[in-house]
């Protein structure tokens, strides 16, 4: 008996999951957490620049995570592993490595931004401003997917 409950317990913790602890921090503006591992899935919740998340399971590029009482999903695009201190002043490593904070935040920021501008008074911005204020909500994602019957992964 004692045997069976020692093999019961070693199962139990081997079959733990590996991502178990693991924490993931966003990344960009914002973020959908979505229904399902895909982009045209339905929206639970909105989470933002420097929103920190532990990780439930990592599937395909995509973390579950916890939202309230709601599980949703991520995609790893906009996130990076681990937790990270973001503050007026920058990144401070908490359990990112800097390399993975600063290849994550170059490009997508008012800092880097303004540094590039100044750096370049040849470039012309107006494209990517007007760029990134077009949004696209839940509804038109939903259309979009019925007009052109695509279909989810578990209905393939």
């Amino acid at each position: 008996m004692r045997l069976a409950i020692l093999a019961f317990f070693i199962a139990a913790i081997s079959a733990a999951p590996a991502h178990a602890g693991q924490k993931i921090t966003i990344m960009s503006k914002t973020t959908a957490i979505r229904a399902d591992k895909q982009f045209f899935a339905p929206a639970i919740a909105v989470a933002n620049y420097g929103d920190q998340f532990d990780v439930l399971e990592e599937k395909g590029g995509w973390y579950k995570v916890a939202v309230g009482k709601k599980t949703g999903w991520a995609h790893s695009s906009a996130t990076v592993k681990g937790a990270v201190v973001v503050s007026a002043a920058g990144f401070k490593k908490a359990a990112a490595s800097s390399e993975d904070v600063a290849l994550a935040g170059k490009g997508f920021n008012a800092q880097v931004e303004g540094k590039y501008k100044k750096d370049h008074p040849e470039m012309n911005f107006a494209a990517v401003d007007r760029m990134e204020k077009i949004t696209v909500d839940d509804a038109s994602i939903s259309r979009f997917a019925a007009e052109g019957a695509l279909q989810t992964r578990e209905a393939r």
